[in-house]
């Protein structure tokens, strides 16, 4: 085994799969029935500014993944934080580092102004150093990558959606393999039965797009209750998509 191979069999914190946090289930299921990720400038209430702020800057929206592992995303969303909730989209790291998506730049104001215009949807503000009340702007533990819409022919697929980001990417549909395939998060148990049922024949042109709802039905669904029970029955310190084998329920 070569050393890169014996890193990543023992660091647990790494993984190839990157999630797409929804608010809520309601929202899951729109992005499903269209089949793409729609970038924005991700806009939040700040409570120092008393509005909402954009949170990605420069002019190009983009849509924001977290590198966590499952287990840590399962415990931020245990959390209660409005911020962190028990919905998402899976996608492995190289499908969408192929087809265009980067960890983002942590930074300060003087990074985000060293960036090109077109590079600076990946900045993000940083700065350990707690303020007077103690606060740190740290969102390091997110691990984020952020990716912008690409509308160019990938591996023979051309009429790529315009629209966002799609579910299935062109490295996910050339490659035709589980180790690549995109899954979904939800909750509870029971929404899993919804995700079937959600699908319908869309006229498209995109043959991306047909092929994802082709393999809808029968993508992997997990629920965060499967996984806490999983890690609470075998007393698991760590839990990654790569260690999963096996449907969990």
């Amino acid at each position: 085994m070569k050393n890169w191979q014996r890193l990543r069999k023992e660091r647990r914190d790494i993984t190839d799969h990157l999630i797409h946090w929804t608010k809520d289930f309601g929202t899951l299921l729109e992005i499903l029935d269209c089949g793409y990720l729609t970038p924005t400038f991700a806009p939040v209430y700040s409570v120092y500014a008393k509005e909402k702020r954009d949170t990605i800057r420069g002019s190009i929206p983009a849509v924001c993944f977290t590198e966590q592992p499952l287990d840590c995303f399962y415990r931020a969303c245990k959390l209660g934080i409005a911020r962190y909730r028990p919905y998402g989209i899976v996608v492995h790291k190289y499908a969408l580092y192929a087809y265009g998506g980067r960890p983002v730049i942590y930074g300060d104001n003087s990074t985000l102004e060293e960036l090109p215009d077109n590079r600076k949807y990946l900045w993000v503000g940083y700065d350990p150093i707690p303020n007077q009340e103690g606060y740190p702007l740290d969102f390091t533990h997110e691990r984020e990558w952020r990716c912008t819409v690409n509308s160019n022919p990938q591996f023979g697929y051309t009429n790529m959606p315009n629209e966002g980001v799609p579910i299935l990417l062109p490295w996910d549909a050339h490659h035709d393999s589980d180790s690549y395939r995109f899954r979904i998060i939800v909750n509870e148990r029971e929404e899993k039965n919804y995700i079937p049922a959600l699908v319908q024949s869309k006229p498209t042109r995109s043959k991306i797009l047909r092929e994802y709802f082709s393999k809808l039905p029968e993508a992997s669904v997990v629920s965060i209750e499967e996984v806490g029970d999983f890690i609470h029955k075998l007393q698991l310190t760590s839990l990654r998509f790569e260690d999963i084998k096996v449907p969990l329920g």
